[in-house]
């Protein structure tokens, strides 16, 4: 097995050279969206009586979209009580300001006090997680770039709540920390946390407060998360927020190892560091204290 030192610096070395050319020849110019869909002329009221017709098996337990028309989908949230939820918040943020393909929310709806809908363009196509094992070699390293450059953008935003962890939200009181696997099974939720300070107190200041004082947007692409027509779309933004940067390798990491699927070759295994950077150090450190002592 090849040192995690020399590993390091390979992937530093790589990583500099692609982050220069992605710099170089990046996407420029916003992407384009269909200017109509066919609920525009729909009230909020309308769109209601279209969700509440749809046979309950017909939703997912774990509130996936549905397809309630050609051009959207209809995804239910739960526990905001005020705003758009964070899960749209941060999708919006990402389609005004990235060059990264993500639905278009077209309204988001209040069902109750609780409850929200948020209705979002239809993107055809397959998930990255059905397409990888298809693919060739140079299909996988394109997608990893692509992937590069997705994180580089989303580690580039600057927002009001950045040094906030946890979801995006309006206002600047602080929301609980939906972190993927990287808490364990039980132990998913955190917070909130009204500043980073306050963060590195639940790892019991034993890691480096450099590598945590930087956050970063999202916590780490994975393939069920996009989707491909042609291109790479962000589909799913239910847990993003602002976390430290290795989240998105530890959360990448973690994922890989539980799902075990055939999306998770030795290709997919060597291209988490270049994608997310290599935090071997802190990967191994949290998979040491977590769950148990978070």
């Amino acid at each position: 097995m090849i040192p995690k030192c020399i590993l390091t610096v390979f992937y530093t070395a790589v990583i500099a050279v692609a982050d220069l050319l992605l710099a170089c020849f990046g996407p420029i110019g916003r992407l384009p969206y269909r200017n109509s869909a066919d609920v525009d002329e729909k009230t909020d009221e309308e769109l209601l009586d279209q969700c509440i017709s749809v046979p309950r098996d017909e939703w997912d337990a774990s509130s996936c979209p549905h397809r309630l028309t050609p051009d959207v989908l209809v995804k239910v949230v739960h526990g905001f009580t005020a705003g758009w939820p964070s899960e749209a918040l941060a999708q919006d943020l990402v389609k005004n300001r990235m060059n990264i393909p993500v639905p278009l929310i077209r309204r988001v709806v209040k069902v109750d006090s609780s409850q929200s809908i948020i209705v979002m363009d239809f993107i055809p196509g397959i998930t990255l997680a059905a397409a990888w094992p298809t693919m060739g070699f140079w299909q996988k390293i394109r997608i990893a770039f692509t992937l590069r450059s997705y994180v580089c953008q989303l580690r580039s935003i600057t927002h009001t709540r950045s040094r906030i962890p946890g979801p995006v939200l309006d206002g600047d009181q602080p929301g609980r920390c939906y972190a993927s696997r990287i808490f364990g099974p039980i132990k998913s939720v955190k917070g909130p946390f009204v500043t980073s300070a306050e963060f590195i107190k639940l790892f019991n200041n034993a890691m480096d407060v450099a590598t945590l004082a930087r956050l970063s947007m999202h916590q780490g692409p994975l393939p069920d998360d996009g989707t491909l027509d042609g291109q790479l779309w962000l589909i799913d933004f239910a847990t993003v927020g602002f976390y430290p940067r290795w989240f998105e390798y530890v959360n990448m990491v973690i994922d890989a190892r539980c799902e075990g699927g055939l999306e998770y070759d030795s290709m997919w295994w060597a291209i988490i560091p270049f994608v997310a950077n290599p935090y071997f150090c802190i990967y191994d450190w949290v998979s040491r204290v977590s769950p148990e002592c978070l």
